[in-house]
């Protein structure tokens, strides 16, 4: 027989009771004096060595009144079926979840991860499952769950701490909500799959500091079945401050008196002086820009900072925290370059009547490009070298097959090229190149003046100008033209007309590159083109599809995906440690900006430059509590070891057992019958006393 609660067989002491009263011998209620016996000396009473029991019939029914009544408290019941056995039961499913963002590089807070994660690893039973993940930016599977449950438990933990052994905090930022969701979805998805009745459990170790980002729980749905331990590592004596160029400095040329810096200190520091100074490319501080910031905890201070004039590019350097994974900020200055237009015509350069007076003034210089217009003969073959290869292409005559041959190849690699189809004889001698162009059999009867009309707008010709400020094109007239027929093809697409519904601008793609053909010219005497405000926006935007961007610098964060100038050929990336390896397509994946510093791209002529910083949060380094996820619903805590659901088990089923077999009436009944008899006997024995009593007397 078992009990339910064995607390209650503290009652059967109570059987103490009936044998101290039964010990105890009632005194006389008074004394009566006798005058016969006045005299006589008083003797004290004769008192007995030890108590006697007189009725034990009635000591035992009492005694086990209380017996019963404390066993039916006790709630008995006979066990039945098999027993429950730890070894029949589901195991837990744990996905421990490791912070291998920037932060994490501080002090020693990657071996309190490792000790983390050993501990969660030797809290495991036999029938468990565990996989590894780790986050920063993104969430990585390092050891994802197995396929099959039978792999031993030794074997995936061996395998795990393998894995965790090459594992190194990197320069990620920190989005910790996103990197829950995924594993609660993993962990959710593996267990409909098994149909299986396990806990499922996400081990966190983090440093959970201020900067992670937890927005992806906001519009999550937690599941109720998965919960969260929180492995919080910290430190104990922190102080971390970082030092940035603020945004409208970072892509300045570096030939002026200094740079705005802002330095912020993380509320959770100790010390509060800290100093800024400009280093090079090869990390040489230049101590002449030193300058001292002071600056309290969870505040921030803007000043400006001296450069040198011989700095080209470099980083900013601070000094005076603990904690220096954010200690360096990269900068390089957009630097003015050369963009090469190469013209191919009669006309000369200080004619104002001519297409080339305007071209040359089409485009302003500024910080970042100097446009250079280059005059080539029109019947010389040109054979440009890699670093004077042109932007842009303009054709405006009659050229050579030479020249017309030598503008095919470079249109197949990469290039545009823009011809100003003026003159019949044009269509021949670039007929190899402007594509299926003929004149019109029978040209529609032109007014005064034409407009263009059914513009394509999803065009990059004209797509900066869709706009409703933009897109009025009926000031600009053209007063003579040349009517074409083109025959629209898959490399052949009419951009815009005229008003009569003649070609106006039409585009021919050959390999890589575009063919650009205008049915007329801008010269003054020809339309009103050149001198419009469509002119210099839709002579910059040829000038964008073209190999060189003109913006040559981009600035981003560790692991952000930046696209790439299309140029149809393989990046040639060198990377900040001056590794370097080849990227194919127009974007890059978040595993090549792993680390900061500056990587250049090129590809060709083609030259491209990221700037690559921690993220700013990262340095947010202040701990917040692991209590904080429940504001999202995360249900925080452990699910119960295989040794605890069992203990549950055995506990449900004695009680549904105790509760069909109720042992405790029959032991109530039982008491019941017992207190009637020992009433009886009571009586009994009361009603033979009362007679001694009166006999005596």
């Amino acid at each position: 027989m078992s009990f339910l609660a064995w607390l209650f067989a503290l009652g059967a002491l109570g059987i103490a009771f009936p044998l101290l009263f039964h010990l105890i011998r009632p005194t006389p209620r008074g004394s009566q004096a006798f005058s016969s016996l006045m005299f006589l000396r008083q003797s004290p009473p004769r008192i007995s060595r030890r108590s006697r029991l007189d009725n034990w019939l009635l000591l035992l029914v009492r005694c086990a009144v209380i017996l019963l009544v404390a066993a039916a408290f006790m709630r008995p019941f006979f066990r039945t079926g098999g027993a429950i056995f730890t070894s029949d039961l589901p195991g837990k499913r744990v996905a421990v979840l490791v912070d291998t963002s920037a932060s994490m590089q501080r002090g020693d807070l990657w071996q309190q991860a490792q000790q983390r994660l050993q501990e969660t690893l030797d809290s495991l039973d036999p029938g468990d499952e565990v996989a590894l993940f780790s986050f920063d930016r993104t969430t990585r599977a390092e050891v994802g769950f197995p396929q099959e449950r039978t792999i031993d438990l030794a074997s995936r933990v061996r395998l795990i701490r393998n894995q965790f052994a090459t594992m190194q905090p990197g320069y990620g930022s920190t989005d910790t909500g996103a990197a829950l969701v995924t594993c609660a979805d993993i962990v959710t998805e593996i267990d409909d799959r098994s149909r299986t009745e396990v806990g499922l459990q996400i081990v966190l170790i983090s440093d959970l500091q201020a900067g992670s980002q937890l927005g992806a729980l906001q519009t999550y749905g937690w599941p109720e079945d998965v919960r969260v331990d929180v492995q919080a590592v910290h430190l104990d004596a922190t102080t971390n401050a970082t030092a940035r160029v603020l945004p409208d400095e970072a892509t300045q040329m570096l030939d002026d008196a200094g740079r705005r810096v802002r330095v912020a200190n993380a509320s959770d520091s100790h010390d509060e002086q800290f100093e800024v100074a400009w280093a090079d490319d090869t990390g040489q501080i230049d101590e002449q820009t030193r300058t001292s910031f002071y600056v309290p905890p969870g505040g921030n201070q803007v000043l400006r900072v001296p450069t040198a004039r011989e700095l080209i590019a470099g980083k900013l350097v601070l000094t005076g925290d603990v904690a220096d994974f954010d200690n360096e900020f990269f900068v390089v200055p957009q630097q003015a370059r050369q963009i090469p237009i190469a013209y191919f015509g009669a006309d000369d350069a200080s004619d104002a009547q001519g297409a080339l007076y305007f071209l040359k003034r089409v485009v302003p210089e500024s910080r970042t490009r100097t446009v250079v217009v280059e005059k080539y003969p029109l019947q010389e073959a040109v054979d440009w070298k890699d670093d004077l290869v042109p932007q842009l292409v303009v054709v405006t005559g009659d050229v050579s097959a030479e020249v017309t041959a030598r503008l095919r190849d470079y249109v197949a690699g990469g290039g545009i090229v823009l011809a100003l189809v003026t003159e019949p004889t044009m269509l021949s001698s670039l007929q190899d190149l402007i594509g299926p162009v003929r004149l019109a059999e029978s040209p529609e009867p032109a007014d005064d003046y034409l407009m263009l009309s059914g513009i394509d707008f999803s065009h990059p010709l004209f797509a900066p100008l869709a706009g409703p400020r933009f897109n009025d094109f009926t000031k600009v007239r053209f007063w003579s033209h040349l009517p074409l027929s083109i025959e629209v093809d898959d490399n052949t697409s009419i951009v815009a007309r005229f008003d009569n519904d003649e070609p106006a601008v039409w585009q021919h793609s050959i390999g890589e590159g575009v063919v650009l053909g205008l049915a007329s010219s801008w010269r003054p005497d020809v339309s009103q083109l050149a001198r419009s405000s469509k002119f210099v926006p839709l002579i910059t935007n040829i000038l964008g599809m073209g190999r060189i961007q003109l913006d040559a610098v981009d600035s981003c964060i560790v692991g952000q995906s930046i696209a790439l100038p299309q140029t149809g050929q393989t990046w040639r990336v060198t990377r900040p440690d001056g590794s370097q390896q080849q990227v194919s397509g127009a974007e890059t994946g978040p595993e090549l900006l792993d680390r900061p510093g500056v990587y250049n791209f090129r590809s060709g002529i083609t030259e491209y430059r990221v700037v690559v910083n921690l993220d700013a949060a990262e340095s947010q380094t202040a701990p917040i509590p692991g209590e904080n996820l429940e504001a999202f619903d995360v249900l925080v805590g452990t699910q119960p070891t295989r040794e605890e659901i069992a203990g549950n088990m055995r506990k449900m089923k004695d009680a549904q057992l105790e509760s069909r077999q109720r042992i405790w009436k029959w032991l109530l009944t039982a008491a019941i019958g017992l207190l009637i008899l020992e009433t009886l006997l009571a009586g009994r024995r009361y009603d033979t006393q009362m007679v001694n009593e009166a006999a005596t007397a």
